[in-house]
């Protein structure tokens, strides 16, 4: 096989601080690329040897556990101190799980949820995989298995190995749909915002009623909306997961984004850029609707385009995370505007 995956797994499958927490996925080429990582470098260059002793043995999977809380260096951790033990699962990506895998992209591509429910014995031998979706779909390796299951497909379960038996353990596992960010203007200092939207695993869409700003060589990795924003707003299926930035930098053309979110008022993050008494005169002396972000950004003392875009992105991941579900319009009296914006940025 070309590549292998793996995923935290065993009972408990994080003890202590990890850098990254249960249900975190990495696939390890037999070239020796990498997509993802599990820790902060510690332990990547281990698995990928462990995975070419895999490959030339021909073993299905394996399971591997990592003290990375050892502060000298007589453990495995190499002075690391994280204060942490990580258990990983090793397993060969078989031409099955590739496919199931792909069919999981289709449905994630279309903002469905799925639910993926693995079997592993004691001996570590795969028993069966199989997957369900929001939507009611079934998938997978037996489905003979899906009646027994019921009680983890209809329970909200926690990405995590679960034993079901003294052989064998059930690894629960929810894979969400990429978060999406729409940003509404594509100025200069939209650049910084998209490629940090990117870096961190958003899918970025893009509209601006000026073609000739949209050709910019770090757009072309994001969706360009070709359409009004009223047509996108009315007619778009938002997820809580979702987030929009107004910025425009046009008073007129934010004022009609605004009300397009108000009158259909999104289940998401919404977020202006501009000064609170700018804000303010958006509402036309109507009072400031609570649910919006305004100032935009945690309040880090940003200035310039890439701090400004850190402090925005950093709000936004704070929100999809699900520490911030809205701002109400008390902390909005709270938040001081930091950020320098001045000059030719109104």
């Amino acid at each position: 096989m070309s590549c292998l995956k793996f995923e935290t797994s065993q009972l408990p499958q994080v003890e202590g601080s990890a850098y990254r927490k249960e249900g975190t996925t990495m696939l390890l080429f037999a070239d020796g690329r990498r997509i993802g990582m599990l820790s902060a470098g510690c332990l990547e260059e281990e698995l990928q040897h462990q995975a070419r002793q895999m490959l030339f043995h021909q073993e299905e999977m394996k399971r591997f556990v990592y003290d990375m809380s050892v502060e000298d260096d007589l453990g495995w951790g190499r002075g690391a101190g994280c204060n942490g033990k990580i258990h990983v699962l090793l397993e060969i990506v078989t031409n099955d799980m590739r496919n199931q895998l792909m069919r999981v992209h289709q449905y994630i591509e279309k903002g469905i949820k799925v639910k993926m429910i693995k079997s592993v014995s004691s001996q570590n031998k795969h028993r069966f995989r199989f997957y369900t979706t929001s939507s009611g779909q079934f998938f997978g390796d037996d489905f003979q298995f899906i009646p027994a299951m019921n009680q983890w497909l209809n329970q909200d379960k926690k990405t995590g190995c679960y034993l079901i038996d003294n052989d064998e353990e059930i690894y629960v596992h929810t894979i969400d749909p990429m978060p999406r960010l729409f940003i509404f203007g594509a100025g200069e200092d939209v650049k910084p915002l998209v490629s940090i939207a990117l870096q961190t695993g958003f899918r970025v869409h893009i509209w601006d009623w000026r073609p000739a700003l949209l050709n910019e060589p770090i757009f072309r990795r994001a969706q360009l909306i070709d359409t009004n924003p009223a047509a996108i707003i009315d007619k778009m299926t938002w997820r809580k997961s979702d987030a929009v930035v107004i910025m425009t930098h046009d008073f007129q053309k934010d004022r009609e984004i605004l009300q397009q979110f108000l009158a259909s008022n999104p289940p998401c993050y919404i977020g202006i850029m501009g000064p609170r008494d700018r804000t303010r005169r958006l509402f036309a002396g109507k009072p400031v609707w609570n649910r919006l972000n305004a100032p935009i950004g945690l309040p880090i003392g940003a200035q310039g385009p890439e701090e400004i875009a850190v402090s925005i992105m950093a709000e936004i991941i704070q929100y999809v995370r699900g520490s911030l579900a809205k701002h109400t319009e008390d902390s909005h009296g709270k938040k001081e505007d930091y950020r320098d914006i001045s000059g030719g940025w109104q």
